[in-house]
């Protein structure tokens, strides 16, 4: 997968949070971030935890300018500066098929952005993945 895809899967992933079920009693550090004195709130072995990939993934802890569009961030050396997770576009583990299939269709096609494309990208609010409102349009060329 190119770089340049990577980054925009990381501004608009295709699924703004992803659910997870806890595998182990877990306790959530106190938010106040103070000495870990015990408090917190526990999580329980089969809970359903929401995570917001769109929101870590634009989070300017994890990402300097989480708005701009930098595909020097996914460099060796940006990555290895970066926390492990904070890159969820198609989540991990068994649902993994989805960046397989991503990666053999860009391993086959060059995808170009349209000038039907609306700039900038405003995300539609009635759908539950995301979905740009307008639509975006891309020019696909087979790589020989």
């Amino acid at each position: 997968m190119g770089v340049p895809l990577i980054e925009v899967l990381r501004l608009y992933p295709p699924a703004p949070f992803m659910t997870r079920a806890c595998k182990k009693r877990y306790r959530l550090p106190s938010p106040t971030g103070g000495a870990d004195d015990g408090s917190g709130v526990w999580i329980e072995e089969g809970t359903p935890v929401v995570v917001p990939v769109y929101g870590i993934q634009r989070d300017p802890e994890y990402y300097p300018d989480p708005e701009v569009f930098d595909p020097k961030r996914f460099s060796e050396e940006e990555i290895k500066k970066r926390k492990s997770y904070t890159y969820y576009p198609a989540g991990e583990g068994p649902r993994v098929c989805v960046k397989a299939a991503i990666a053999t269709v860009v391993s086959k096609y060059e995808l170009h952005p349209s000038s039907k494309s609306p700039k900038p990208i405003t995300l539609d609010p009635r759908y539950f993945v995301t979905v740009a409102k307008g639509g975006l349009w891309v020019h696909v060329e087979k790589i020989d």
